[in-house]
């Protein structure tokens, strides 16, 4: 890809965080590229998996689910079906393996302190895990916060 190709990815990308329910015609005023430019840019962002979905982005405490749990998890196994078992519970938004003291790191959000010590409690006994810890979150300062692009690509080293 060419570096004026790879720009204009990063500007339509960009765009699309900004509002991901902008049509072609808005992001080409956004960006200043050509409608059909953006159409096309935008099929291979698709096709080539660098797009992959068009989500909300939901705000859980207002929907009554004000409690989030970090849970850093050190398994015996961390290839067993715990991760399978977090990867579908309805209540873990984010599941990461790690490096360090903890193999797996989730994300949880609860409707109510019943709902999350039940979860916890279930979580943190499975025999698959060693020792867990969790953290209750006091304050989301920021959140799933997209990057823009081109901004990260010239900071990046400039220290």
């Amino acid at each position: 890809m060419t570096n004026d190709a790879d720009t204009q990815n990063k500007r339509i990308i960009n765009a699309l965080q900004r509002d991901g329910r902008a049509d072609v015609l808005d992001i080409a005023k956004r960006t200043n590229i050509p409608a059909t430019t953006v159409q096309k840019r935008l099929k291979r962002l698709t096709e080539s998996e660098i797009i992959t979905g068009y989500e909300p982005r939901i705000d859980y405490d207002r929907l009554g689910y004000e409690l989030t749990v970090v849970f850093k998890l050190d398994m015996n196994d961390p290839t067993g079906g715990i991760i399978h078992d977090l990867r579908n519970d309805s209540y873990i938004i984010s599941l990461y393996e790690v490096t360090g003291e903890f193999d797996v790191l989730a994300i949880g959000t609860f409707p109510d302190t019943a709902t999350m010590n039940e979860r916890v409690r279930s979580i943190l006994s499975s025999p698959e895990i060693r020792a867990g810890r969790t953290n209750i979150v006091s304050n989301t300062v920021l959140e799933n916060e997209p990057i823009e692009l081109q901004k990260a690509d010239t900071t990046r080293g400039s220290d």
